[in-house]
């Protein structure tokens, strides 16, 4: 084979490369389109079109993250309440959405290290995949 003695790219097998022209859902908050539009090129050799829903996930957990830190910096980290002064709610929902970012940054490689283990696969990488499938 063509790759010996160098570490396995990470191969997708089924599917067709996701189109740059694929529009993110209607009821996505602005945030997550804006993200959208600004990675889903940079996405080519890696999504393909079976990873829609992921992307849909990764950019509206990315809106998430960025509402809840808009409402931090208005209302502030700490709340007063009848029990005294407690962490604002939105610092649990802004953290458990940057958990699922990160999580789905590393799925579609956009981080340095994801960069090295996944690899855009090319055409004739794919079109020799399908035929051994």
């Amino acid at each position: 084979m063509g790759n010996r003695g160098r570490k396995p790219k990470a191969a997708v097998t089924s599917g067709t490369k996701i189109s740059k022209c694929v529009q993110p859902p209607a009821w996505m908050g602005p945030h997550g389109k804006l993200l959208w539009k600004r990675i889903l090129p940079k996405l080519g050799g890696v999504a393909n079109d079976i990873d829609y829903d992921a992307m849909v996930a990764y950019c509206s957990a990315y809106n998430t993250m960025i509402e809840a830190d808009i409402l931090l910096q208005r209302e502030g980290l700490m709340l007063s309440n009848e029990r005294g002064t407690v962490a604002h709610p939105a610092t649990r929902i802004k953290a458990q959405a940057l958990d699922q970012v990160r999580r789905y940054q590393t799925e579609f490689g956009l981080t340095p290290l994801a960069r090295l283990r996944v690899q855009p696969v090319d055409d004739e990488e794919l079109d020799a995949l399908d035929e051994m499938l």
